[in-house]
This record gives C-alpha cells, sequence and structure tokens, in this order.
C-alpha cells in the first residue's frame, strides 16, 4: 500500500507527496487537478448565465407580446371615443367607476357590471398614440359648465382638462357642443399643442374636423372675455414656449 510520504500547500491546498513520487510531480498533479476544477466550474456558471439570459430573453419577448397593442385595438379605442364611449373613457381616465346593469341568466336578476378597467385600457391606448404628437394651428374645445366654474377662470390660471380632450381645428364645428350646462365656455387656443392628435381623417364623428388632446395637457389662460352669453376663454399649451 502506498503511503503519504510528505504534505504540502499548493495554492492554499494541502497536497500528499506518495512514495515514489517527486515534489514537482506532486505539485503538477495538484495543479492540473485544480485546473480541471476550476474549468468545470467556469463551465458551470456561463451555462448558468446562458440559461438565464436565454429565459430573460424570453420572458421579455412574452413581457412585449402581452403589452404591445394591435392595430385592431387602436383603431376600436378610437372609434370608441370619437363616437358614443367619449364620457366613459374620461371619467374612467379622472377614477370614476364605469358600470351598467346586465340581466343574469341564471337568477333573472339584473346584476352590476364594473367595465372601469375596460375603459381605462381605452384611454391608455388613445394616450400612447397621441404623445409626441404635435398640432400647430388653432384649437377650438366647446363645454358646458355651471356658473361658478365658468366664474373661476381667471387670466393666469392653469386648466386641466381632466382626461383626454376633444378639440376641432375649425371654430364652426364646435357649434353643436357645449350646451349641456348653465354657461357655455369656448376655449381656443392659439400656436397648436403639443401630444395632439389630428384625427379628422379617421374619427366617427364626420365634419368635426377633430384633434385630441393628452390628459397630461396643460393650458394657461391668456384672456377671458364673454361675447353674446358665451364664455370665450382664450388659452395656450404650457409645455409650448
Amino acid at each position: 500500500m502506498v503511503q503519504v510520504k510528505q504534505w504540502i500547500t499548493v495554492n492554499g491546498v494541502h497536497v500528499p507527496i506518495m512514495e515514489g513520487e517527486t515534489k514537482q510531480q506532486a505539485v503538477d498533479k495538484a495543479l492540473s487537478n485544480q485546473k480541471r476544477v476550476k474549468d468545470d466550474e467556469d463551465k458551470k456558471n456561463k451555462q448558468i448565465a446562458a440559461n438565464k439570459k436565454q429565459a430573460d430573453e424570453k420572458n421579455k419577448e412574452q413581457a412585449d407580446k402581452s403589452n404591445s397593442t394591435s392595430i385592431e385595438e387602436v383603431k376600436d379605442a378610437f372609434d370608441r371615443f370619437t363616437s358614443d364611449k367619449y364620457k366613459e373613457i374620461r371619467k374612467a381616465q379622472m377614477g370614476e367607476r364605469i358600470t351598467y346593469k346586465k340581466l343574469d341568466l341564471a337568477t333573472k336578476q339584473k346584476v352590476e357590471v364594473d367595465v372601469t378597467e375596460k375603459y381605462k385600457k381605452l384611454g391608455d391606448i388613445i394616450e400612447k398614440e397621441v404623445t409626441g404628437h404635435e398640432y400647430k394651428g388653432t384649437l377650438y374645445r366647446a363645454i358646458g359648465v355651471d356658473e361658478e366654474t365658468a366664474k373661476s377662470y381667471k387670466v393666469g390660471d392653469t386648466i386641466n382638462q381632466k382626461g383626454l380632450s376633444s378639440w376641432s381645428t375649425d371654430k364652426n364645428s364646435i357649434s353643436m357642443f357645449g350646451g349641456d350646462g348653465e354657461k357655455r365656455v369656448i376655449f381656443i387656443e392659439n400656436g397648436g399643442a403639443k401630444n395632439s392628435m389630428d384625427v379628422s381623417k379617421i374619427s366617427l364623428g364626420k365634419g368635426e374636423n377633430e384633434v385630441i388632446q393628452s390628459s397630461k395637457n396643460r393650458q394657461l389662460i391668456t384672456n377671458v372675455e364673454t361675447k353674446n352669453g358665451v364664455l370665450y376663454v382664450y388659452v395656450k399649451d404650457k409645455e409650448r414656449k
């Protein structure tokens, strides 16, 4: 039986010199074993890193796919906003609950269905599309408000339209809007606005010459005047110099 003749240390590891073996042979064998172990460990780590990278890329691809919006979804969002779901989308953006009654066939009772997230998603799709666009001409918007709100518009104040807002490039196109309040207000925005998209060619509101502005937009009041019972509020985009 071969016995250990002497113990030495190679790179911090205790290594035996066996009978019939020189010190150099023991050192060479130890270094060879250490190199093999290190190579195996490096190979294992590289494989782990490669597997992680592959998994990360796959997860990113799946996330991008789930977060992406199809052309059909974009069209549906604009169709709804420019037709009969304008108010619902804006309310959902402002945090209001949107519900409707549906007949439960099992119980024959009407139940409340919450569709807030559905309309919020439509608003998010439109926000993403209009952000980065810019309209450079004069814009018009008509709304109906109560007397107290009408009196609150002061030169130098900032206006938040509270959600995506619909404007027109033609002052005559807004004649049908703004009659649902105590006071009719017409905003006139000179110099155009950032984060605004001209949707006149795709809007279902034909003849409205519509431009949609992002909910992030803010307007600075530059002048206020009343003509024939209508309050005209002149504004400019705070983002534009």
